[in-house]
């Protein structure tokens, strides 16, 4: 995520795909405890077509000790 610009109360951000979809994601699961700013960033983003992950049914849980990252 790259801060742009501000100007005045509005900030202008730019980010990739999946930033934005992890973003949308994270509000809508805190959408109550936000309150409004959360409603309008949600809003916001979903106006540019941003998507909210979808969890898998059966996500994968590997351990990959940290000796053996470099060979992933």
């Amino acid at each position: 995520m790259n801060l742009e610009k501000i100007a005045g109360k509005q900030a202008h951000v730019r980010m990739d795909n999946f930033e934005a979809s992890d973003l949308l994601t994270s509000l809508k699961r805190h959408a109550d405890t936000l309150g409004d700013l959360g409603q309008e960033l949600i809003a916001a983003l979903e106006a540019q077509g941003v998507e909210v992950i979808k969890e898998e049914d059966d996500p994968r849980a590997e351990y990959v000790p940290p000796r053996d990252l470099h060979r992933v």
